[in-house]
């Protein structure tokens, strides 16, 4: 039951609760407030509500199949008020069974820098990078978290390639220590994700103009260009020639790659659910400070990790930052965007509306997918709470 306009969890019912944590009924209401349980998925469920729709008041809980994190489903939720108490609301939560890791699964079958999750097991944060979404600074973050001295190194392979840069990722884990991660709502999951035609722009301005196509031209799928689907760039350059923007959209479509993909292919669909934050590029420096607050609230001060001022906040995300190390972390649009100044006039340079149209037409799954929450030009002037409101 949650108190409206603030207050905590004083008892969440959880059906099935005992198959999932073997307790006995008289155990429940303890085990809930002892282990901050009730307190986690219930928070859960406002962060995953205030992604789909927008913002505002997420109190009530809709039960109309979104509110929803991992397993735990709202089945039922109402409105009760006793004599003279506060408005409250109570949730029945269904337990299902855990989506299960296999050795196929995207995050763990994609062996180049960003596969599986940065782990940073005292804290029970994953975090899943993303290329053209801010991992620069993310990885050296999780340096830093960790002890490296030199977190702040940048010179290719550190901070990003698993081999040399110290970090911890899923895939140290057993498989029984991994799905514990990827599902326990004692762990946080974090996704960082970034407005779709930015990030098609900042991996043009990195892979073709900045590096003169040289890492374009390394494709294995150049060869096949070349050849009988040449006709794929309708301009006619190769992959080794300095292709305009509109040619790079045809061939990142003929040459997949992590750098350009579309973002709702960085996960399994049934992992989709257990992801409870996300980390907006254009809003990193709020949302980053939102889940550090969360991790010193729920991991760090009830273990005694933190003490007084010394939060995980202070060491490691309010300073030390930037070039006179005076800033917070993603605190300015340099450290967000320092590779390719892929910023809003860039995009207004390379952006007309057919190009736009293109763009987003090519990253619709990314455009159509609630939690990401992005939005597509509006050339109409219809707003999109408008939209929501009809039905389209």
């Amino acid at each position: 039951i949650r108190e409206h306009g603030g207050g905590s969890v004083m008892a969440l019912s959880l059906d099935q609760w005992e198959a999932a944590n073997g307790l006995s009924n008289g155990r429940v209401q303890e085990a809930a407030h002892s282990t901050g349980m009730a307190d986690r998925i219930e928070e859960d469920f406002e962060n995953r509500l205030d992604s789909l729709m927008g913002g505002g008041d997420n109190s009530w809980l809709r039960s109309d199949g979104i509110s929803s994190v991992g397993p735990y489903t709202v089945v039922s939720s109402s409105r009760v008020r006793g004599n003279g108490e506060p408005l409250m609301t109570r949730l029945t939560v269904s337990y299902s069974r855990p989506a299960m890791i296999q050795s196929s699964d995207k995050f763990i079958a994609n062996g180049e820098w960003d596969g599986p999750p940065i782990v940073l097991k005292k804290y029970k944060l994953l975090l899943f990078t993303v290329p053209k979404v801010g991992c620069t600074v993310i990885k050296q973050f999780a340096r830093r978290i960790l002890g490296f001295p030199d977190w702040q190194k940048d010179n290719g392979s550190i901070p990003h390639d698993p081999d040399s840069n110290g970090i911890v990722y899923l895939s140290h884990f057993t498989r029984q220590e991994a799905q514990e991660m990827m599902t326990s709502p004692l762990w946080t999951r974090v996704m960082f994700i970034r407005d779709p035609k930015e990030r098609f722009l900042s991996a043009y301005l990195d892979k073709v103009v900045n590096n003169y196509s040289k890492y374009t031209a390394k494709k294995t799928c150049c060869k096949r260009l070349k050849g009988e689907n040449k006709k794929l760039l309708k301009s006619g350059p190769t992959c080794h020639a300095n292709m305009m923007f509109q040619d790079f959209l045809s061939f990142s479509k003929a040459c997949p790659d992590q750098h350009w993909n579309a973002q709702t292919d960085r996960l399994d669909n049934k992992f989709w659910p257990y992801i409870n934050f996300m980390v907006h590029l254009e809003t990193a420096h709020r949302d980053m400070e939102k889940l550090i607050h969360r991790v010193d609230k729920y991991v760090c001060r009830p273990r005694k990790l933190c003490v007084g001022n010394d939060s995980l906040w202070n060491q490691h995300g309010a300073s030390g930052w930037g070039k006179s190390g005076n800033e917070a972390v993603f605190q300015t649009k340099r450290m967000v965007k320092h590779a390719t100044n892929a910023d809003g006039n860039a995009v207004k340079r390379f952006y007309d509306r057919r190009t736009t149209e293109l763009v987003e037409g090519h990253f619709a799954n990314d455009y159509d997918f609630e939690l990401f929450r992005f939005n597509r030009t509006n050339y109409t002037g219809i707003t999109n709470l408008f939209l929501k409101l009809v039905g389209l």
